[in-house]
C-alpha cells in the first residue's frame, strides 16, 4: 500500500468536517490550507492539518476567524487521516477532500464564539 500522502504543506483543499457550535457539531464544506503532516515512524504519513479559512454554514460561505490553538487540547485545527489509521476521534478522512471552489465573500464567522 502506498503510504504517500499527495498533499503538501501549504495547498488549499476543500474537504469536510465537524463545525463545533456549543454543544452541536454540524458536518459541513471547509476550504483551508495544510499546515503539517501527521506522521507515524514505523509507517510514514498518516495525515493532515488543516487550518480552516472558510466554511459553510446555513448554506453560505463564511471566511473564518481562525486563530491557532493556544494550548494542547484544540477543536482547529482539523486532522484528516487514512481510514487504516483509526486513533483519534473525532476523524475525518482525506477522502473527503474535492477541488477547491472560488469562495468570494465578505462575510466573518469566528470559530471560537461558535463554540461558547
Amino acid at each position: 500500500m502506498e503510504n504517500k500522502i499527495q498533499y503538501n504543506v501549504g495547498d488549499t483543499i476543500q474537504y469536510t468536517a465537524i463545525l463545533y457550535k456549543k454543544n452541536e457539531k454540524i458536518e459541513t464544506s471547509f476550504i483551508g490550507n495544510i499546515t503539517s503532516k501527521r506522521y507515524r515512524y514505523d509507517v510514514g504519513d498518516v495525515g493532515i492539518y488543516v487550518a480552516p479559512l472558510y466554511v459553510l454554514y446555513c448554506g453560505e460561505w463564511y471566511k473564518t476567524l481562525f486563530q491557532p490553538p493556544k494550548n494542547k487540547y484544540f477543536l482547529y485545527p482539523h486532522l484528516l487521516m487514512k481510514p487504516e489509521y483509526i486513533h483519534h476521534l473525532p476523524l475525518y478522512f482525506l477522502d473527503t477532500i474535492t477541488s477547491v471552489s472560488a469562495i468570494v465573500s465578505s462575510k466573518t464567522i469566528d470559530l471560537d464564539e461558535l463554540n461558547v
